[in-house]
């Protein structure tokens, strides 16, 4: 039998409080935000230097979504809003900095609750 799926969903109206929260939550410096992305042609490599000014070189050909790409294709990074990002507009590929960092050096991503998830949870 098919689940039913209702035709509208109801979606509170954000009151002051969760504004304030977002507000407050997108104010927060998280340590593995990055601050500088830039791609370094010669050692074939992303250098990120994050908020706390740790500066982290990872191979293009160890990032899955880079490794088919050429170096003209990852010339150009942007840093995503909030800095826990980088985007290869050229590619249509976007990477989660702290879940990249995680996946090399063997541990889980590290990630800050969104105030809409946590609104969500209630």
């Amino acid at each position: 039998m098919a689940k039913q799926v209702p035709k509208r969903i109801a979606v509170p109206p954000m009151t002051d409080a969760m504004y304030r929260a977002a507000v407050k939550s997108a104010k927060q410096d998280e340590p593995l935000d990055v601050t500088v992305a830039r791609y370094d042609r010669a050692s074939d490599t992303i250098d990120l230097t994050l908020r706390k000014g740790v500066t982290v070189r990872l191979p293009r050909r160890q990032i899955r979504e880079l490794n088919d790409a050429t170096p003209a294709d990852v010339a150009k990074i942007e840093i995503q809003p909030g800095g826990d990002g980088i985007s290869f507009l050229k590619l249509n590929v976007d990477i989660y900095v702290p879940g990249s960092l995680a996946e090399e050096l063997g541990r889980r991503p590290i990630s800050r609750p969104s105030p809409l998830s946590t609104w969500w949870a209630r």
